[in-house]
C-alpha cells in the first residue's frame, strides 16, 4: 500500500522555514535537517531550486552543490 501525503503550504509558512533553516540566507549552509515532514519538503524544495532544470548534472556537480548546504 502507497501512502500519499499531501502538505499545503503558505508562502509565509516557506519563508519561515527557509530562515529557520538556513540562517545565513537562503544561499547558505542548512543548519539542521528537520524532522517534521512538512518542514523536510519545503528545506527540499528550497535545495532543488539550486539546480537548473535545463542543466544535465553529473554526480560531482550534485555533489558540489549539496556542499553548499553542508558543513
Amino acid at each position: 500500500m502507497q501512502r500519499r501525503v499531501r502538505f499545503a503550504i503558505t508562502r509565509a509558512e516557506y519563508q519561515k522555514i527557509v530562515r529557520t533553516h538556513f540562517p545565513d540566507g537562503p544561499e547558505g549552509r542548512l543548519s539542521r535537517f528537520p524532522k517534521k515532514e512538512k518542514r523536510k519538503i519545503a528545506v527540499l524544495i528550497h535545495l532543488l531550486q539550486r539546480f537548473d532544470p535545463a542543466k544535465r548534472y553529473d554526480q560531482s556537480e550534485v555533489n558540489g552543490i549539496l556542499a553548499t548546504a553542508s558543513d
